[in-house]
Parts: structure tokens; sequence; C-alpha cells
């Protein structure tokens, strides 16, 4: 079972590397609360909130993603959280 607090730090990690700057408190709340409204899977799920709070398109995160190994080690990361593994 994933912990909330572990979700939580890495989707506000995961952010924060695609963003390329801190988030505020309101802004990880936001993304914290636009995980939990999205519907499909967890992945699905992290790009829709990712994009809700970085504005970045889903086509724009998942080039970052194949171009940044940062960014590509904290999403996987959280998938494996979510995924309970």
């Amino acid at each position: 079972m994933s912990s909330e607090y572990e979700i939580r730090r890495l989707l506000r990690e995961a952010a924060e590397k695609l963003a390329g700057r801190k988030l505020t408190e309101q802004e990880a709340s936001r993304l914290y609360q636009s995980y939990q409204q999205a519907s499909g899977t967890p992945y699905n799920k992290i790009i829709i909130a990712l994009s809700i709070v970085t504005s970045f398109s889903e086509g724009q995160i998942i080039e970052k993603r194949s171009s940044s190994d940062d960014f590509d080690r904290v999403m996987q990361d959280l998938k494996r959280e979510l995924e309970g593994k």
C-alpha cells in the first residue's frame, strides 16, 4: 500500500524537476488534489496533475522525461510507489 506522504513527496519532486523550480505550498496542495481528482490509470493521473500545475502538455512531459534522467528516475519511483512495488 502506498503512503500518502510518499506519493505527495514524489509528485512534488517530479513537478519541481519538470518546472525547474520549487513549488509553493499552494501549488503542491493543488498538485496532490489534481492527482486525486483525475481519473484513469495511476500514470495518466500523474500526467494530468503535472500538466495542471506546470502548464506543460502531455507531449512536453513525455519529451522532458525522455531527455532528463533525473525526471525519468522520479517518474519511475512514483510509478513504483503507486503500483505498490
